[in-house]
Formats: structure tokens, sequence, C-alpha cells
């Protein structure tokens, strides 16, 4: 079960996705609130491995057991992992929102094992060790210089692609974590890799 602040998703013991809960966010693209448990049709018969939803709830993502990621929901600084069009849904308040699971083309091959998804930006781990990170880079959260990224409407830095974390190039990589504007990932070793916002002293940096 993942639970995201308006809806949750759950996966059963046969692989099939089930999401209810605010409209927007489920995945359904329904134009009402899911109130009980409904199955998530919209994967192509693919079964379904694990999810994450970010802090806040605004996107999901998710990994088929085939190894394809599908996400849905705010994609305003590319937290889905690509770049929107003229055709994409906006909300109310102007963001550029997927209804619907839609699934990142950028990754076929990739033979990914985790995926996760903080406020507004989004990690996957490969099989291979390899860390990619896409979404907001406002705080350095997806491992790459901001200063390297394009800027949206509201100028925060931002990355629609997801692309190999320069730091973590050569280190075999077991598990991956975004939170709100920072991201934390475990090598084989036990190592323990964290990086992006510090504001509140999540990064444990304090007295150096």
């Amino acid at each position: 079960v993942f639970a995201g602040s308006v809806h949750t998703v759950s996966i059963s013991v046969d692989h099939k996705m089930y999401a209810w809960g605010h409209k927007n966010y489920t995945g359904h693209g329904l134009d009402e609130d899911i109130k009980t448990p409904m199955l998530l049709d919209a994967f192509g018969g693919r079964l379904m491995l694990s999810a994450s939803i970010g802090p806040g709830g605004y996107h999901t993502i998710a990994l088929s057991l085939s190894g394809e990621v599908f996400t849905w929901g705010h994609n305003r600084v590319g937290q889905l992992g690509f770049e929107n069009d003229l055709e994409t849904n906006r909300t109310k308040e102007g963001a550029y929102f997927y209804p619907k699971p839609v699934i990142v083309r950028s990754l076929a091959g990739k033979q990914v094992r985790q995926v996760s998804a903080g406020w507004g930006h989004s990690m996957v781990l490969l099989w291979d060790g390899t860390v990619l990170s896409c979404g907001r880079n406002y705080r350095g959260q997806l491992g790459i210089d901001p200063a390297t990224c394009p800027t949206n409407q509201r100028g925060h830095p931002y990355n629609p692609t997801f692309s190999t974390v320069p730091s973590l190039a050569g280190i075999n990589i077991e598990q991956i974590s975004c939170g709100g504007e920072h991201s934390a990932a475990i090598a084989t070793d036990g190592s323990l890799y964290i990086w992006g916002d510090d504001a509140c002293a999540q990064l444990a940096q304090a007295g150096d």
C-alpha cells in the first residue's frame, strides 16, 4: 500500500493496481472522487510491482514487473520524466497535469529496479546500481548542478528527463529515497549518500 495526502494506491497479490481518493490523483481520470478501491486498468495488461507517491501527493510513479515506468499527476517541473506539450491538461491553478498514467518512454529498456517520488522530483534505480533523477532542482535535489538546468515560469531550475546523478557514477547503489526537496541513496557497502535542501538539517551536516 502506498499512501499520499489525498489518495491511496495498492497492489494486490496478483500484481494488479488499485487506486482511490481525490479525483485528480488516482490515475483513473474521472470527474469525481473514488470512494472505494478501484482497479486501475491503465497499464495495457502489465502486472505491477511497486509505486511511490510524492510528499503532498501531487504525482505518482509506478513500476511494472517487466520494468516499465508509468507516471501521472502534476508535471509543472518535469517530475513525470518528460516535457509537456500544447495538449497537456492544466489544473485551475495552471499547473501541467496528467490525470492518467503515462509510460516514460525514455526509460524503455533501462531495467529499472526501484522508483521513488519526491515533492516535485523523481528518482529511479537501475539493476546495475545507476541512479537517475528528474524534476525540480531548486535545492539541488536531483544531484545535478542547478545552473545547468532550464527554468520554468516560476524561475525554478528543473530537468524534465531522467538523467544520471553524476556524483554517484561508479558507485553500486542498493536503495533510493526522495524527500520533499532532498534525496538519499544507500550503496551496497552500506554508505549513505544524501543531497539537496538542508534548511532543517535533513542532510545531517550540522557542525561540518
